[in-house]
């Protein structure tokens, strides 16, 4: 089974700008720092041709083009079906991204409006996920369904020696007459894993990307093979008799974010592609935060929102006081990033005072601490001064155990609470997580694991109130959990909020993401 499009010249699509336009707590406006796009975001800013994300619902057999180009596929019978669509997607969208399981067929295959073979530059890009000895991933060729005749340009998994390797193939020369010419990938990609794949071609070099590595790539490669019409598919064409070694013919995998671009993606929008599939301010993105505050504000009174809402929280300590701290997300790949300092004494970060909270939430941080005092990381209170009202608080005791505890209303003291055994108070960053719901009760998470849980409790207090960081009122969760200090002194990075309870996969993808 498979998918196809016509191959075509690309029409330039606008993609949605980083960053929001808004204001902080006093009216001023400001530009969000938030400096990373989501993966379809980083797709659309290179302007596709064409761009599937692979998401529909089982029982039709429309294949969306999302570049805006209106390049409108249509499913073979075969994937139509609901035991293939709907399958976890790439780690490029969320809980909510699903991807499409092919299976190695050449039946029911469909067609697409003709047009040209792209013969000077061009660029293929999809994510996969197979356990196959071989199979088509992408490719170009001259029939509209079934087998083509002349397979021009394909990405597959090769099983000849070395077996289970990513090979970017290209016919160059007459039709009859064809040289093909090949970069393999230096390792195997058929290990049941996600693996994300760019083919570019331009002025006679081939550039093969694995997970956003350049293979060695293969240079003087002549004129491509042209031939009109010729027809870009997903999933499968038949390459056992035009090409020489063993790349199977219909693969048996799950696709995900297929795309084509007529222009070669440099090695930089390459990487930021894949990052933006995988880097931990992506992950936390894909899953819509109600906020996102990185704390890596440079100076100000403002902590500007990173996510889709534009909501500003506001500083109340001297910026002096917390300048300069080295963040959880420092790496020698990602490089620097920086986070807050405070005292532990004075001084809080709050966001904007809320109509209404209600429902499923999911709070999120990173911290650093030695404190022998406790303190709140993240809570919920009644006023950006962050007094009074105590729900859905995420804290360090005095002994330096993790809690996270909920006031469901009409509740009596001491509200309900979980808690770790482990002390987390060593100096090491850690990924704190806790949420309620309907789904999975109450829950929390350190780094990356499930740490402590209640199904019985699955929901706060219902009404407004502001969200605090460092500081907030615990003392109603029972007083051996009472840490002698409200205010935290640690260094607190990348704060999220959810309406929504994070499945434990993507907390795990989330903590996984972040350099380590």
């Amino acid at each position: 089974m498979l998918v196809a499009w016509a191959a075509l010249v690309g029409v330039a699509a606008t993609p949605t700008a980083g960053g929001w336009n808004t204001t902080d707590n006093t009216g001023n406006a400001f530009k969000s720092t938030a400096t990373f796009l989501t993966y379809p975001g980083e797709v659309l800013r290179d302007s596709p041709s064409a761009y599937y994300r692979l998401s529909e619902a089982a029982g039709g057999t429309t294949l969306t083009d999302s570049s805006g180009n209106g390049r409108t596929g249509t499913y073979s019978v075969n994937t139509a079906t609901a035991t293939n669509f709907g399958r976890p997607g790439a780690p490029v969208g969320g809980s909510s991204n699903t991807a499409v399981a092919f299976t190695a067929t050449n039946t029911n295959q469909v067609a697409m409006p003709a047009a040209a073979s792209p013969t000077s530059v061009f660029t293929m890009e999809v994510w996969f996920n197979t356990t196959a000895a071989s199979g088509v991933l992408m490719s170009l060729g001259n029939n509209v369904k079934n087998d083509s005749s002349y397979l021009l340009r394909l990405l597959a998994i090769q099983s000849s020696a070395p077996a289970g390797r990513l090979v970017f193939g290209l016919s160059t020369g007459a039709v009859g007459s064809t040289v093909k010419k090949t970069v393999v990938s230096a390792t195997a990609v058929n290990d049941g894993n996600w693996h994300h794949a760019v083919a570019t071609y331009s002025s006679g070099t081939m550039i093969l990307y694995v997970d956003g590595v350049a293979q060695t790539p293969t240079t003087g490669v002549g004129t491509l093979t042209a031939i009109s019409p010729s027809y870009w598919r997903v999933g499968g064409d038949a390459s056992g008799t035009t090409w020489p070694g063993t790349y199977g013919d219909y693969l048996t995998g799950t696709l995900d974010e297929a795309a084509v671009y007529q222009s070669a993606l440099s090695a930089t929008r390459v990487t930021a592609h894949y990052t933006a599939g995988t880097s931990y301010p992506s992950a936390v993105l894909a899953d819509v935060p109600r906020f996102y505050w990185r704390l890596n504000d440079a100076e100000g009174q403002t902590a500007a929102d990173a996510g889709p809402n534009g909501l500003p929280g506001e500083y109340r300590i001297d910026p002096q006081a917390r300048a300069g701290a080295t963040g959880a997300l420092t790496g020698p790949v990602t490089g620097s990033d920086a986070a807050v300092r405070f005292a532990g004494y004075y001084g809080h970060a709050s966001g904007p005072l809320l109509t209404s909270v209600s429902g499923a939430t999911t709070v999120e941080t990173w911290f650093k601490t030695t404190t022998q005092f406790g303190g709140v990381l993240v809570g919920l209170a009644a006023q950006t001064n962050c007094s009074n009202r105590k729900d859905r608080d995420l804290w360090l005791t005095t002994s330096g155990t993790l809690r996270f505890g909920v006031y469901p209303s009409g509740a009596s003291i001491p509200y309900p609470s979980i808690g770790t055994t482990a002390k987390y108070n060593d100096g090491a960053w850690h990924h704190a997580v806790g949420s309620v719901g309907p789904t999975y009760g109450l829950r929390l998470f350190v780094d990356g694991s499930l740490a402590a849980s209640n199904a019985s409790v699955t929901t706060g207090t219902t009404g407004s109130g502001a969200w605090c960081i460092s500081y907030s009122q615990v003392d109603d969760w029972g007083t051996s959990y009472t840490p002698t200090y409200q205010h935290l002194a640690a260094t607190i990075d990348e704060v999220a909020i959810y309406p929504t309870e994070l499945a434990p996969e993507r907390i795990a993808l989330h903590y996984n993401a972040a350099p380590r």
